[in-house]
């Protein structure tokens, strides 16, 4: 009596395999993704360390004073008489000496910023001009310099020169006030009327070299800080420019006056205020300014 020998599989033993395969599949690729988008915001957090580190080796050179948010037209022209303008002028770019480095400006999250005008990149070759405007980390404008008078960081006087830069000793929590983090322009019908007008030249998917602080704040002294930055009608979109959407919408990265980098969501970072994704952007005030994170108090 012969004997037959198997050589192969059977249909419903291939089938198994494959199920079982795609099955691995569907539990690790998404394990895989968010592994990548862990590295991603390691290496973003590693980019704002580093400009936290250049912040602070400039305020030791410059009387323990923060860099203004951007400089006059009158020095732009004096700093780069070649004509690339803007490659020092704001204050991440200020501080480009002690990094050299302007790939770190860029979040790795970051698509490409386009031209609204020819649809072109802005940041072939990292060009210095376009990296110190469209960074992916904007300043704390509203706070880190102030104009006298209570007026706000534009002194229109000097033709658009910021305010005094703030001193390291008006910090009274550095721990735990905000200096730079995350920025960009969302997608929003407020940010798409705003770069079809006069500001055509503003980038679509860019950064934005200053972030601008959730709420609107009315000191004892009778200053008010703020533009209603963030919520619903802000030029910069409902998270004020904040990178929490480039992150998965799971948050963004925050370096603070001590130079101490933190991954927080936005509504961590808008601690302290009424806001919401939905609240109209002028009805976004400070109701607890012990959370508040992003004045000098």
């Amino acid at each position: 009596m012969k004997s037959f020998k198997r050589n192969g599989f059977t249909l419903i033993e291939l089938l198994v395999v494959i199920a079982i395969i795609a099955i691995l599949a569907a539990i690790l690729f998404p394990v895989f993704a968010q592994a990548r988008e862990k590295a991603r915001q390691a290496s973003c957090m590693s980019n704002l360390k580093q400009i936290g580190t250049a912040v602070y080796m400039y305020n030791q050179d410059y009387d323990e004073r923060m860099p203004r948010f951007r400089t006059s037209t009158l020095e732009d022209a004096q700093m780069d008489p070649d004509g690339i303008r803007r490659s020092r002028s704001t204050a991440l770019g200020l501080c480009q000496p002690y990094i050299k480095n302007w790939q770190c400006m860029k979040c790795p999250n970051m698509p490409d910023a386009i031209s609204a005008i020819n649809g072109a990149s802005i940041w072939i070759s990292a060009n210095p001009s376009n990296m110190s405007i469209w960074p992916g980390y904007g300043w704390n404008v509203d706070y880190m310099n102030f104009s006298a008078n209570c007026s706000d960081y534009n002194d229109l006087v000097n033709t658009f020169e910021s305010g005094p830069p703030t001193a390291l000793a008006a910090i009274q929590q550095p721990a735990a006030t905000v200096m730079a983090g995350g920025s960009g322009f969302a997608d929003s019908a407020a940010y798409r009327s705003f770069v079809g007008s006069t500001k055509s030249l503003y980038p679509l998917n860019g950064g934005y070299y200053y972030l601008l602080a959730p709420a609107t704040l009315t000191t004892p002294e009778g200053c008010i800080w703020g533009n209603g930055g963030w919520g619903q009608g802000s030029f910069m979109g409902p998270y004020g420019g904040f990178e929490q959407p480039r992150h998965g919408n799971m948050g963004g990265h925050i370096v603070f006056c001590d130079s101490h980098v933190k991954f927080m969501s936005a509504g961590r970072a808008a601690a302290g205020t009424d806001w919401t994704v939905n609240t109209l952007n002028t009805n976004v005030h400070v109701i607890d300014r012990n959370q508040y994170i992003w004045d000098l108090q």
